[in-house]
């Protein structure tokens, strides 16, 4: 058996494909294995019988390297390379811990170049009370991560078990913005208190009162079914009585 550079050069491209797919396989933790097995069988049976193809030929003394078989599967080896290492999808969730506002992002990608990208908002009652009290979050502290990816939009890369986001949007109607105006309007100190205990101090019970105290200035027929039931819950004893009533 006589193997030329070409031929050697062959088989080492066509073993790191092969060993790459493996070792990347093994090395990523994801629920749903399946597609991962079925995909790195595959890439390796094609890898395995290229590599039979370039012993075969060189054991018989033939100066071509591959035949038309060979050179179709290595295309199809190379083709699958070139798919799994370049087109991904992306699942990117962004939280900002001052005011919670969070953000999630779905990309899809062709050699890092985004092709496609869709972009959910949640803001939070925090956030939207800040804006309309004229101190809106600039979200300077932003964290980002990655939550879910996928290779050739198919196969799991990384994965996020459990779950990050609770719930959607607040119920924010225009009174209880109006309800926030007229506090700030009143109150020379509000917006410097919910500056130091909502943004700066993180003050979750301090927000929920607030919540409170807007549903109890919102007329009932503003309010979502059990919006109202719900928040005083959540306030519980720390809810101060509500000088205004709901009309």
């Amino acid at each position: 058996m006589q193997l030329s550079v070409r031929r050697m050069l062959a088989l080492v491209a066509v073993l790191t494909v092969a060993l790459a797919f493996w070792g990347w396989r093994l090395s990523t933790s994801v629920p749903f294995p399946a597609g991962l097995d079925v995909a790195t069988i595959a890439v390796t049976v094609v890898s395995a019988v290229v590599v039979a193809d370039i012993l075969m030929r060189a054991s018989r003394d033939r100066l071509r390297l591959l035949g038309p078989v060979g050179w179709g599967l290595l295309a199809l080896n190379t083709a699958v390379t070139v798919w799994f290492s370049s087109v991904e999808s992306a699942f990117i969730v962004e939280n900002c811990p001052v005011c919670g506002h969070g953000t999630d992002i779905r990309q899809s990608r062709v050699f890092s170049v985004i092709t496609h990208r869709a972009v959910r908002e949640f803001p939070t009652a925090r956030e939207l009370i800040a804006s309309d009290v004229g101190i809106p979050c600039k979200h300077e502290q932003t964290m980002r991560w990655m939550r879910n990816r996928l290779f050739g939009e198919c196969l799991w890369g990384e994965n996020f078990r459990g779950i990050h986001r609770l719930g959607d949007s607040p119920r924010y109607p225009p009174c209880a913005r109006d309800a926030v105006r007229s506090w700030a309007a009143k109150d020379p100190n509000f917006i410097r208190d919910f500056q130091e205990r909502a943004l700066k101090g993180r003050d979750d019970a301090y927000v929920r009162t607030l919540l409170v105290r807007m549903y109890d200035a919102c007329p009932v027929d503003q309010l979502p079914a059990g919006a109202y039931r719900e928040h005083r819950n959540a306030a519980g004893s720390e809810a101060p009585p509500s000088g205004e009533t709901n009309r």
